[in-house]
């Protein structure tokens, strides 16, 4: 904010033809949000803020790198209800306290930041302890149960030793309403974990034995 000029500069001979004073006012810039979210949520933020075109909300993780912060994730307004100013975000898959920021983009500047907190949310997988090869079985699971979301069998041997998953399926592609999907089991027995995958950034929420006999 302050005095400024716009001027016509004429490229040729570096000469500006014509200014006229300009002022500019302190934007009113608000995020209104919840205080706290449940981890692995997604949070509805209604911003107020210049909304140009790189402008955008970010959930911001201070802690990271260290220290030094990143950003780990991020909605353009103009990708969210521009005409109510909302954007939906996902929060973190780790509880802890975070920030929400409003950033313009046309000049990498944080207009405004607030606090939120991440609160752990009940996370669960029911299922059976053992189960016989290439068998399908039913698992219920308890978790945020966003869009990427999966439960999968995870065999911990695979790629010599460092893991893979041999099955997943995303709880959206299951029965939402009484979370539950269901899994084939793999055709060689052995000691897995079924896991409960955050999915937009490939978190372990939960995970627990599963033996394939």
């Amino acid at each position: 904010a302050g005095p400024y000029e716009l001027q016509y500069y004429n490229g040729d001979n570096r000469t500006v033809l014509a200014s006229v004073s300009i002022e500019v006012s302190a934007a009113i810039v608000e995020l209104d949000a919840p205080d706290q979210i449940g981890q692995g949520r997604y949070v509805t933020v209604t911003w107020t803020g210049p909304g140009a075109r790189y402008d955008s909300v970010q959930f911001f993780d201070p802690r990271a790198r260290a220290g030094e912060g990143r950003v780990a994730h991020e909605k353009r307004v103009r990708s969210g209800d521009l005409d109510n100013s909302k954007v939906t975000l996902p929060s973190a898959a780790k509880p802890g306290d975070y920030e929400l920021r409003y950033y313009n983009g046309d000049n990498r500047t944080v207009l405004l930041t607030r606090p939120i907190t991440v609160v752990p949310i009940e996370l669960s997988i029911d299922a059976p302890e053992s189960v016989e090869t290439e068998t399908t079985f039913s698992v219920s699971w308890k978790g945020p149960g966003a869009r990427y979301d999966a439960v999968q069998i995870w065999d911990p041997a695979g790629r010599g030793g460092n893991g893979r998953s041999v099955s997943e399926k995303r709880v959206s592609s299951g029965d939402i309403d009484a979370q539950t999907v269901n899994l084939t089991a793999p055709k060689k027995a052995g000691n897995y974990e079924l896991r409960f995958i955050y999915g937009d950034n490939n978190a372990v929420l939960f995970a627990r034995p599963l033996v394939v006999q």
